[in-house]
């Protein structure tokens, strides 16, 4: 079986330096192969778990990951990355309750010059703030109803 449901998400550091943090995520991979450019070969390696940084000049990139199973089975994909030194602007939210699941909502942000947005759901654990790529769309279950 090959790895699915791919997913690389970017945190980028506030501070102008082109930091980008990168955490590789899949089912059934074993570990992760990760080129900070597709036009380039120069790649890193990533066990499940754990993340890699890189510094990025200001610009576009698509990130290209490959994902490799047990048996040796590989799933590629490549996500793109724009890395600007400008804060976001235009920033659209949309909270969503879920029709079928029960104390479960949706969220989805996006923005201009912006890579990543963070949750906090306000249930007072860390597992309560959650991070996603700008236009992924975030999923969270509430342990009870309420306001």
């Amino acid at each position: 079986m090959a790895p699915s449901n791919l997913a690389l998400l970017f945190e980028v550091t506030q501070d102008n330096s082109g930091l980008v943090s990168m955490t590789p995520s899949a089912d059934a991979a074993t570990f992760f192969e990760i080129f900070f450019d597709a036009n380039s070969e120069e790649s890193v390696t990533v066990e499940p778990g754990e993340r890699v940084d890189h510094v990025y000049a200001e610009g576009s990139y698509t990130v290209r990951m490959i994902a490799t199973a047990v048996n040796g089975k590989t799933t590629e994909t490549e996500q793109s990355l724009v890395v600007s030194f400008l804060p976001p602007q235009n920033v659209e939210v949309t909270i969503e309750n879920d029709g079928t699941v029960s104390n479960t909502v949706k969220v989805n942000a996006s923005a201009e010059f912006a890579i990543s947005y963070e949750v906090d759901f306000g249930e007072g654990d860390e597992g309560s703030i959650v991070s996603a790529n700008i236009e992924d769309e975030i999923v969270y279950e509430y342990e009870a109803a309420g306001f």
